[in-house]
C-alpha cells in the first residue's frame, strides 16, 4: 500500500507555496530501517484536498547503505544542510544580512558537527561489534 507524508516543517503561518511529499509501501520494508530515500518538492493549488502540482521543483534522493558497499546513490544529510549553510552565508554577505541568518548558521554548523560526531563513533566501532538495531534508526 502506496503512503504518501507532506513535511510540513517549513511552512510560516498558513501559507504553503513550496510542498514537500515522502512517499513509501513500507519505511522498514521497502527502503531499510533507515526510511524514506527520496522527497519531492512541488508547488501546487492551495485550498484543495486534491493535490494539483503547479511545477515539480525537484525530488532529493536520500543515500541509501554505506558508500563503501553501495557506492554513492544519493546525497548525505550532512550535504543538504551544507548547502543550506553556504547559502546562508552567501546572504550574510550581502544585502540581506540579518541576525536571524545567523543564529541559523550557528545551528546548522551544530547539526553538521553533532552528524560529523555520529559518523565519527560509528566508524570507531570494531568490527564484529553488536549495534542495537534502536541504534542505526537514529
Amino acid at each position: 500500500m502506496l503512503r504518501v507524508r507532506e513535511v510540513t516543517t517549513h511552512h510560516v503561518g498558513d501559507e504553503a507555496g513550496v510542498r514537500i511529499f515522502q512517499s513509501s509501501a513500507s519505511a522498514a520494508t521497502a527502503f531499510g530501517f533507515g526510511g524514506p530515500h527520496h522527497y519531492s518538492v512541488v508547488t501546487a493549488k492551495p485550498g484543495s484536498d486534491v493535490l494539483e502540482v503547479d511545477q515539480a521543483l525537484g525530488v532529493i534522493r536520500f543515500q541509501h547503505g554505506h558508500p563503501a558497499s553501495v557506492g554513492r546513490n544519493g546525497v548525505t544529510i550532512e550535504a543538504l544542510i551544507a548547502i543550506c549553510h553556504d547559502r546562508l552565508k552567501m546572504f550574510q554577505s550581502g544585502p540581506y544580512e540579518s541576525a536571524y541568518n545567523e543564529t541559523a548558521i550557528m545551528h546548522l554548523e551544530r547539526a553538521i558537527e553533532a552528524l560529523k560526531d555520529r559518523t565519527r563513533e560509528r566508524e570507531s566501532l570494531i568490527p564484529g561489534d553488536r549495534i542495537k538495531l534502536d541504534d542505526l534508526t537514529k
